[in-house]
């Protein structure tokens, strides 16, 4: 790619995958940069190794584009081979590869520049405010509070493009993945999100089967103490979350521990 000078540019948000970058600026154009051996850069083929520009397909191969007539961005992630994003509009889009139904399009497994996925039942609930995704499948959140989820976070088959609303008994207003599964929270309760079967333990833990075959259960032992939740993060294979009242609690690998647990900070 040849250098190119985009003036001052101040980035408002950026999200890492497992060898490449995204970038956000704050007038909604993404930028990446790093490994595109899956296409996951949105740039065609071939690593880049400066920031650069990402249109989306329908802005391909127009000429006397203005900066009014390009869609602009308002939320990125990266995985560790394909991206999505969500656009001013409330519109979903994805890119890279796809092989386990991660980027929701039917007509590919590898697509080189960012497509609009399955706006027919994102749009009806009122548009998409957010993306996370991990390692095979896709998350949204809806302007409605609700969760849309696709590709392999479904037990017993290898996962697929369909998309499907997750059965969780709450408005959500927050989300996270990482490599093997998710969190949602309404602000109160705080629920995973994963593959797998209703083993005795889980069910005992209020685990249920969601109509789109994800399993969820609420993380009880958390939300018995009542705590606010601000913000969900994850990445690898774990989580973490701040409270109300500014803790940080972490679960998953990091620390060595299943449960939800408050970190002390020295």
């Amino acid at each position: 790619m040849p250098q190119q000078s985009y003036g001052e540019l101040e980035f408002v948000d950026a999200s890492l995958g497992g060898t490449h970058t995204l970038a956000l600026s704050k007038q909604g154009t993404i930028f990446g940069m790093g490994c595109n051996f899956d296409s996951q850069l949105g740039l065609g083929v071939g690593n880049i190794d400066i920031p650069y520009p990402i249109l989306s397909v329908k802005e391909r191969g127009v000429s006397g584009l203005t900066d009014a007539d390009k869609f602009t961005f308002t939320s990125i992630a990266a995985s560790d081979h394909f991206s999505a994003a969500v656009s001013s509009d409330g519109r979903v889009w994805t890119w890279g590869a796809g092989y386990n139904g991660e980027l929701g399009l039917f007509h590919t497994t590898l697509c080189e520049v960012p497509t609009e996925a399955h706006s027919n039942v994102i749009l009806p609930l009122g548009g998409a405010i957010d993306v996370a995704i991990g390692r095979s499948f896709t998350l949204v959140l809806t302007k409605e509070g609700k969760v849309v989820v696709w590709g392999q976070l479904r037990p017993g088959c290898g996962g697929g493009p369909s998309a499907h609303i997750l059965d969780v008994p709450m408005e959500v207003t927050g989300i996270a993945c990482n490599k093997q599964g998710a969190i949602v929270t309404d602000g109160e309760q705080l629920w995973r999100v994963s593959s797998g079967t209703p083993t005795t333990w889980r069910v005992a833990g209020g685990a249920q089967q969601s109509s789109s075959g994800a399993l969820v259960w609420p993380m009880k032992d958390f939300n018995e103490t009542h705590l606010g939740i601000r913000k969900v993060a994850a990445g690898g294979n774990s989580f973490g979350l701040i409270t109300d009242k500014g803790e940080l609690w972490m679960w998953g690998e990091l620390i060595g521990s299943t449960e939800p647990g408050s970190v002390a900070v020295a």
